[in-house]
């Protein structure tokens, strides 16, 4: 498995499911709609969509770098997105859902590379 697409996928995959669940948290819903209270559908759907994007993300450092390595590169990721994710919030937040969805079509992208 080639390396350079790998990271992407996994890079960007990580962002998309980090800011998937940061948007599932009211208070940043808030900071981008407007609205107080997030439906509860939206917020399932969010919290189901975030956890799903980390978890291939998982399931490609597992199968990339085999077990010993893939979870350290996904914890690596992870917390790669997650800080990306804090510093859109706190600085840029309306820019945070259009580089998730950039995000996560570059990672779909990548996997296409992968395949």
């Amino acid at each position: 498995m080639t390396t350079m697409p790998l990271l992407l996928a996994v890079l960007c995959l990580s962002y998309a499911g980090m800011a998937a669940l940061c948007l599932a948290l009211e208070r940043h819903y808030h900071q981008l709609t407007g609205r107080h209270e997030i439906p509860r559908a939206v917020r399932m759907a969010l919290r189901i969509l975030g956890a799903a994007l980390l978890l291939g993300g998982l399931a490609l450092c597992l199968r990339g770098w085999g077990p010993t390595v893939g979870w350290v590169a996904w914890f690596a990721w992870l917390t790669t997105g997650a800080l990306a994710v804090a510093l859109l919030a706190s600085y840029a937040p309306r820019f945070m859902p259009g580089i998730g969805a950039l995000s996560l079509a570059a990672g779909v992208f990548a996997l296409t590379l992968l395949a």
